[in-house]
C-alpha cells in the first residue's frame, strides 16, 4: 500500500511537470516567441525523460534532508541542553578574561558525586600541568556553572597542592551576588616559574543544586574551551545513587552544535567514592551505587557531555 501511494505521488509530479512544460511551449508558440512544430515524438519522449530525472533528483534531495536516527538524537540532546542552564553556560564561548593562555594540561580529571536524596551537588577536580609561558603564573583561572543562582558564600570549596599538601586560597570574582557562573582563581602557594609543573585538587559542594535536576534522566558536562594550550588527557565521570540503564556521550561546540562521540564510558557498580580523605567530612550519609567514567586522550577543547537514565 505504501509503495502504491509513493508511485501515485511521483506519477502526479511527472504529469504536472509535463503539463507545465507543454503549457509553456504553447504560450511561447502562441506569441511567436518560438516554434515547436518540429518537436515530434522524440521531443515528447525527451520531456518525459527530463521529468523523470527531475523527480529522481528531488527524491535524492529529500532523502539527504531527512534526519537519520543519530541526528534526531542529537537534536533531542540539544533541546535538553537548552533547558539546562548549567550545561548551556558551561559550553558558551568564554570571556577573554577567563581564557587560560599560560598552562598546558597533562591531566584534567573531574568526578561528580550525585546522591539525589541529599540534593547537594559535590565534585572534585584534579588538574596536572605546567606553566607553559615565558612569565610567572600566580594562579589558575576557573569557572563553575550552576543551574540555580547561588552566591559564593553558599558554596563549599577547598583546594590543595598535591605536591606539598598545602591548602590553596580560592578568590571569587563575585562573592555576594547570586549568579549562574562563578568565576574564581586558585592561587598557587608561590607563582609558578616558566616550565614549572603543578598538581592541584579541589572539591566543591553546591547546596540544594540537585533539586533543580531530574533524578530519572540527566546530563553532566565539562568544558575545556577556556584552555588555549594543549590538553593531554581528560578523565570525566559521575557517581550516582542508582545504576543507570542508559548512558550516552556527546560533544558540544561553541556554535551550539552537538555530535555523538565514539568514546565509550565505563560503568562500574560500586558503593565507594575514590576521593581524597580531606574531602570525606563533606560527604556524610551519601549513598552511591555506580560510577560512570570517560577517558579521552588528547580531547578537543569543547564541552563533553555524559547523559544517563535510570
Amino acid at each position: 500500500m505504501e509503495l502504491l501511494k509513493k508511485a501515485f505521488k511521483y506519477g502526479k509530479w511527472i504529469v504536472s511537470i509535463v503539463a507545465a512544460i507543454f503549457a509553456v511551449m504553447e504560450f511561447l508558440e502562441y506569441f511567436g516567441v518560438f516554434s515547436f512544430s518540429g518537436f515530434g515524438i522524440k521531443g515528447i519522449i525527451s520531456l518525459f525523460v527530463i521529468s523523470i530525472i527531475g523527480i529522481i533528483c528531488k527524491i535524492i534531495y529529500e532523502k539527504s534532508q531527512t534526519p537519520n536516527d543519530a541526528q534526531n538524537r542529537i537534536n533531542e540532546i540539544n533541546e535538553k541542553i537548552t533547558d539546562r542552564i548549567g550545561v548551556l553556560k558551561s559550553s558558551e564561548k568564554p570571556d577573554k578574561d577567563l581564557m587560560d593562555s599560560q598552562h598546558s594540561i597533562a591531566l584534567f580529571e573531574r568526578m561528580d558525586i550525585l546522591d539525589y536524596s541529599t540534593n547537594d551537588y559535590m565534585s572534585y577536580r584534579i588538574i596536572n600541568g605546567k606553566n607553559d609561558s615565558k612569565s610567572n603564573s600566580p594562579f589558575l583561572k576557573y569557572k563553575e556553572s550552576t543551574d540555580s543562582k547561588t552566591s559564593a558564600k553558599e558554596l563549599i570549596i577547598k583546594a590543595y597542592d598535591l605536591k606539598t599538601g598545602k591548602e590553596l586560597k580560592v578568590e571569587f570574582e563575585e562573592k555576594e551576588q547570586k549568579v549562574y557562573v562563578h568565576k574564581f582563581k586558585i592561587m598557587f602557594t608561590t607563582p609558578l616559574k616558566p616550565q614549572q609543573e603543578f598538581s592541584i585538587i579541589y572539591f566543591i559542594k553546591i547546596p540544594n543544586e540537585l533539586s533543580q535536576l531530574s533524578d530519572n534522566e540527566e546530563m553532566m558536562s565539562v568544558s575545556l574551551n577556556r584552555f588555549e594550550k594543549k590538553i593531554e588527557k581528560l578523565r570525566f565521570g559521575v557517581y550516582l545513587d542508582f545504576i543507570p540503564v542508559q548512558i550516552e556521550t556527546f560533544l558540544r561546540n561553541q556554535n551550539s552544535e552537538a555530535e555523538i562521540i565514539d568514546s565509550i564510558p565505563e560503568l562500574d557498580e560500586t558503593g565507594e567514592v575514590a576521593i581524597d580523605e580531606r574531602f570525606k567530612i563533606f560527604m556524610d550519609n551519601i549513598s552511591i551505587k555506580s560510577k560512570i567514567q570517560l577517558d579521552v586522550e588528547k580531547p578537543k577543547k569543547e564541552t563533553y557531555v555524559i547523559y544517563y537514565r535510570k
